[in-house]
């Protein structure tokens, strides 16, 4: 007994669409390319640039503008406590002030990140440094307790992107079996469904995600008040000591 040979049959496979399979690889190719190399590209040799500092006093707030240049962005305060108010408000990433001769206070936000409170350390330690002073740091928003790299939300969005990514493209396969207004009910229910498991597992669950805050009762408490600080641009004065 003999059996008719596959291609002689008479609903015979149709051939493969090489330019199919090769289009989907060069896509590949060119998106996995274009990520590794700009994000590993900007991690080579990362370089501050105009990281919000508030500094106590013309001449320190003078003397730190000429010494770190357009690394940072000086904002001159009348007091310590004027500067920790806008590290605190979000609106600088450290407060500087010279608390005695040769002591040099450093009030920081880890929160903020450990890209810019790492890189507004590195500055002031330099300038502490440079001019021969003892540097005193002391985090005013520190990262949640289990959110030590401050990488959480990056997590998150990255989960709910990649998960939503898989989605759209297992609907897109079959959509020939699911209808276009099927097709959107399911991702706007998605939507809300994935935004809340993954609130759900970073906050209450892990705890990496909070969401405390010292003006959640009265919002109009959270405005950022008025103040009388100014921007400082480089400009020659009172120099740090130890300073060329």
């Amino acid at each position: 007994m003999s059996f008719p040979h596959p291609a002689r049959a008479g609903n015979a496979a149709p051939g493969t669409q090489h330019s199919a399979w090769i289009a989907l690889v060069l896509t590949g190719l060119i998106i996995g390319t274009a990520f590794i190399a700009i994000y590993v590209g900007i991690q080579r040799s990362p370089a501050p640039l105009h990281l919000p500092l508030a500094v106590v006093g013309e001449p320190l707030a003078t003397a730190t503008q000429k010494r770190l240049g357009d690394a940072v962005t000086v904002t001159e305060v009348t007091s310590l406590s004027e500067g920790t108010h806008m590290v605190q408000n979000g609106d600088a990433v450290a407060a500087v002030a010279l608390t005695a001769p040769t002591t040099l206070q450093f009030d920081y936000a880890g929160a903020k990140g450990l890209s810019e409170s790492g890189a507004a350390r590195a500055l002031v330690h330099g300038v502490a440094d440079h001019a021969g002073l003892t540097l005193q740091e002391k985090d005013l928003v520190p990262l949640a307790q289990y959110d030590s790299r401050g990488l959480s939300a990056f997590y998150v969005v990255f989960g709910v992107t990649l998960s939503s990514f898989v989605l759209a493209q297992g609907l897109t396969g079959a959509a020939d079996k699911i209808r276009l207004r099927h097709r959107l009910y399911a991702m706007g229910g998605f939507a809300v469904l994935i935004g809340v498991v993954g609130a759900t597992i970073a906050g209450p669950i892990l705890g990496a995600l909070t969401a405390r805050g010292r003006c959640s009762r009265q919002l109009s408490r959270c405005s950022p008040r008025r103040s009388r600080s100014r921007p400082r641009r480089s400009a020659p004065g009172w120099e740090l000591r130890g300073s060329p």
